[in-house]
């Protein structure tokens, strides 16, 4: 799992010569799904996330871009996902697998794209 991405975004959706992101994690260590009594057995964290993005591109970089496809930075709104996912994934001491559920929270009138999204991967700490 690539942290620090935006799992609804189009590859090229926006562009920018400056920007800044920030990523927010909370980490649950399993305090909602303990109360439930089979699952607490597995021993699964719950975490809740929100990324968001804010760039700008100059116009001496929209003059050397590729005629006819218009890029754009998201300077309007900052852009934002949201979404909670489950760790600590596995069997016995190898818990290395987590599982994301994104949505998209703004730019919803983009053509072609997806307003939520599954993401797993491997996670590994220490």
């Amino acid at each position: 799992m690539a942290q620090n991405t935006f799992a609804q975004l189009n590859y090229y959706e926006f562009v920018a010569d400056t920007y800044t992101t920030l990523h927010l994690e909370h980490h649950f260590n399993g305090k909602i799904l303990s109360y439930i009594p089979l699952i607490k057995k597995l021993k699964l964290r719950e975490i809740a996330f929100i990324r968001g993005a804010y760039g700008t591109l100059s116009d001496a970089s929209k003059a050397i871009n590729v005629e006819g496809f218009k890029y754009s930075a998201p300077s309007e709104h900052i852009y934002y996902e949201y979404g909670v996912g489950i760790e600590n994934i596995g069997f016995g001491n190898l818990r290395i697998f987590r599982v994301d559920f994104n949505w998209r929270g703004n730019y919803l009138d983009r053509p072609d794209i997806s307003t939520f999204g599954i993401k797993a991967g491997f996670q590994v700490g220490f």
